[in-house]
């Protein structure tokens, strides 16, 4: 038994892929941002699918400018955060002429979570991104 136990702690010490070495990011929105996936749930729990095509980005300057790719266009070109969960996109093509986006930040796995406030998707919907 004694032995098992000493392979095990030396194959644990010396297996390089045990270890991950994943920093986590900042817990700021600024940055380039790549849509991974898509969640969209009617009439019940949502599933997650993945983004299509991939390799959308969106990206948050620090001078208020929004910039996006592929099908994610918003039609915004501007963002302002408004507190710590919501960001206004404008312009859009909304009546009041922009959106309202809640959002989360999980900085261990480098993940932006969006999902819209105003208009409100009735059947629940959010985006994840990766930086």
């Amino acid at each position: 038994m004694k032995k098992l136990q000493f392979f095990c702690l030396i194959f644990l010490t010396f297996n390089p892929g045990c270890k991950k070495n994943i920093e986590p990011i900042d817990n700021s929105i600024i940055g380039k941002w790549t849509y991974t996936e898509y969640n969209i749930g009617i009439g019940g729990p949502g599933q997650w699918l993945p983004a299509t095509p991939a390799g959308q980005t969106i990206e948050f300057k620090s001078d208020g400018t929004f910039i996006s790719s592929g099908s994610l266009r918003w039609e915004a070109t501007k963002f302002e955060i408004l507190d710590s969960v919501t960001i206004k996109f404008r312009p859009a093509s909304t009546p009041p002429g922009y959106l309202l986006m809640g959002y989360s930040i999980d900085t261990i796995a480098r993940e932006l979570l969006m999902y819209p406030v105003n208009p409100m998707c009735i059947e629940g919907c959010e985006y994840k991104y990766r930086r």
